[in-house]
Order: C-alpha cells, then sequence, then structure tokens
C-alpha cells in the first residue's frame, strides 16, 4: 500500500458544495478505499466520489508503470557481463581520482586565503606597533622601554 495520495484541486470544487456530513462520508469512503475496504455510500457523495476514486486509481496505475520501467532499467544496468561490470569499477577509480584532484584544489585555495589573511594581520600589527612606539611612556607612568616591551608581548 502506498503511503500518500493525491486530491487534486477540482475535486475541491465539488466538495465544497457538499454538507460537513457528506464531507466526512466522503473522507470515510477515500479512507476506505485506500484499505481495499468496501464502504456504502449516498447517492450524492457516490456521484462526488467516483472521479476522485477514478483518478486516485489512474494514478496508481502510472506510478505502477514509473516502478516497473525503473525496475527494468536498474535490471538492465546491473546484469551485464564481466567486462562491463570492470569498466563500471574503472568508472569510480576515475571518479574517485576526480574528487580527491577538486578536495586538493580547495584546499589550496584555503591556504593561499590563509597565507594572505595572516601576512594581512602582521602587517597591521606592525602598524599598531609603530604607532604605538611614538605614544608610549605616556601610559601609567612606565618608561618607553617598559611600555613598548608590554606591548610586544600583548602582541605575540
Amino acid at each position: 500500500m502506498k503511503k500518500r495520495f493525491f486530491l487534486y484541486v477540482d475535486a475541491l470544487d465539488v466538495i465544497n458544495d457538499l454538507s460537513l456530513k457528506e464531507r466526512g462520508e466522503l473522507l470515510t469512503a477515500i479512507y476506505k478505499h485506500h484499505k481495499e475496504e468496501p464502504c456504502e455510500l449516498s447517492p450524492l457523495v457516490k456521484v462526488a466520489f467516483t472521479p476522485i476514486r477514478n483518478q486516485f486509481i489512474r494514478d496508481d496505475n502510472a506510478y505502477q508503470e514509473i516502478c516497473e520501467s525503473k525496475r527494468k532499467n536498474a535490471n538492465k544496468r546491473w546484469s551485464k557481463d564481466e567486462d562491463d561490470a570492470n569498466a563500471y569499477k574503472s568508472m569510480q577509480l576515475h571518479a574517485n581520482e576526480c574528487n580527491s584532484m577538486q578536495n586538493d584544489a580547495t584546499d589550496a585555495d584555503m591556504t593561499r586565503h590563509d597565507m594572505t589573511s595572516i601576512d594581512k594581520t602582521r602587517q597591521d600589527n606592525k602598524d599598531k606597533i609603530s604607532l604605538d612606539k611614538n605614544t608610549v611612556g605616556e601610559d601609567k607612568g612606565k618608561s618607553k622601554e617598559e611600555n613598548a616591551q608590554e606591548l610586544e608581548f600583548r602582541l605575540q
């Protein structure tokens, strides 16, 4: 049994014209149809349910055709002789090599980006040190050398 079904929008117009009791009866009929149980319906609900049921049957037939087509294609793919099976192994090896090369290229790009970022950070730190060395001696009454040593220690 399938886990879902489609209720098409054009069926909503018919459902909208039913009373709440008839809508409940229709929903019960849909449920019983999918459980393959018999159901007694009032004439009006039967008129509303028949096109919906027919659509369910068409959808199920189309689904079965798709499944059969995919099953045949899978059997063709995996029932080839030994030479073809080796070709699949070779294709897989090439795919793995391709993935490896792509990973290497990505790693190289990341390393290049990281090195550029590190160089920029180093230059920024040098600029800060030279700027701070010019203003050293104004901090907490320490000598210029003590402030410069403390600043260099903090930047390491």
